[in-house]
């Protein structure tokens, strides 16, 4: 990776590590390049991984690859990555308040569907939604580890990793462009 490449710190995690390092992202957002079907592949730069539910030491990669069929949830921290590219592919959408289950983890957050979107796409293999899809103003609560409930301002989800979901049966006020929102407050890879 060239130091002239623009990057985004993201928290990664899979049914059984975290992995917490940089991703370069070439003017994308981080759910535009999960949902490349070009490439199978996330690359993570000076990363840092541990086993989730265990004390055992971190490892330090310069570079990891790792298989995107195997990422729960994406959490990117500080400024967004792409605002540019997220003005201009800005939809309005219906907001609903959801609880989400993955496995080892439970979702609370605002999901955003299209006018004509029902809780169901949500869980449909040929659904029109995208594989990775996010949520915001999330709180992890997870069974896997004793970190405490934690608070992202975006969580990008797998869906065909979801077991469970639960939408409110109203959508929410509209509120002001999530345009203008930026960065994740918490990290989920320290402790």
């Amino acid at each position: 990776m060239s130091n002239d490449e623009a990057t985004i710190l993201v928290d990664v995690i899979t049914r059984d590590c975290w992995y917490s390092g940089s991703v370069v992202h070439r003017g994308f957002r981080l759910t535009d390049i999960l949902n490349d079907g070009t490439s199978d592949i996330l690359t993570m730069f000076d990363a840092v991984t541990g086993i989730v539910g265990t004390g055992t030491a971190n490892v330090r990669w310069k570079q990891v690859l790792l298989r995107k069929d195997r990422v729960l949830m994406a959490i990117p921290k500080g400024s967004h990555e792409a605002p540019i590219r997220r003005r201009n592919n800005y939809l309005e959408k219906n907001q609903y308040g959801a609880m989400i289950v993955l496995p080892g983890h439970l979702i609370s957050g605002i999901v955003h569907l299209p006018s004509r979107g029902k809780p169901a796409m949500l869980l449909e293999e040929n659904s029109t939604l995208s594989g990775f899809m996010p949520v915001t103003d999330v709180t992890v609560h997870n069974s896997n580890h004793d970190f405490a409930a934690t608070r992202f301002n975006v969580a990008i989800i797998q869906r065909r990793f979801i077991e469970s979901v639960q939408l409110t049966l109203q959508r929410l006020p509209k509120r002001e462009s999530p345009v203008a929102e930026s960065g994740a407050t918490e990290s989920v890879a320290a402790g």
